[in-house]
């Protein structure tokens, strides 16, 4: 893991939230280095909607791709998306091109049924 090379992934919901957006990007650097990954880069996004473009292409799996990332670490899985079907949707992209999400609540996060399954409940809490 220590080759491995991280993405940090941070999003907040509007302006207001800026300190969060900073305790985000602190807590998923110290968490993924922890973890024994190389931080590579982050991105962030400041947005009530999914973070998949009018295109339907993911500006960050663009991203990831283009540097070769491992791994993207989330806070948790409602950063992907606003949706079960947006959040699957960032989650099959990424798988597609060999990089892993961990989540700091939720653990690696896939498309597995079980995985769906466990973001669906959380979502209807």
């Amino acid at each position: 893991m220590v080759n491995d090379r991280a993405w940090i992934y941070c999003k907040i919901n509007s302006e207001d939230d800026l300190n969060d957006l900073e305790g985000q990007k602190e807590l998923l650097t110290a968490f993924a280095e922890y973890e024994g990954y190389r931080v590579a880069g982050l991105s962030q996004n400041i947005s009530s909607v999914d973070v998949l473009d009018e295109n339907g292409v993911s500006t960050l799996v663009q991203i990831i791709g283009d540097e070769m990332i491992d791994t993207v670490f989330v806070t948790d899985s409602f950063r992907l998306g606003v949706s079960i079907d947006e959040i699957y949707e960032v989650l099959t992209q990424l798988n597609n091109i060999g990089v892993q999400v961990i989540s700091m609540n939720d653990g690696v996060l896939d498309t597995t049924q079980n995985t769906m399954d466990k973001i669906e409940k959380a979502m209807n809490i």
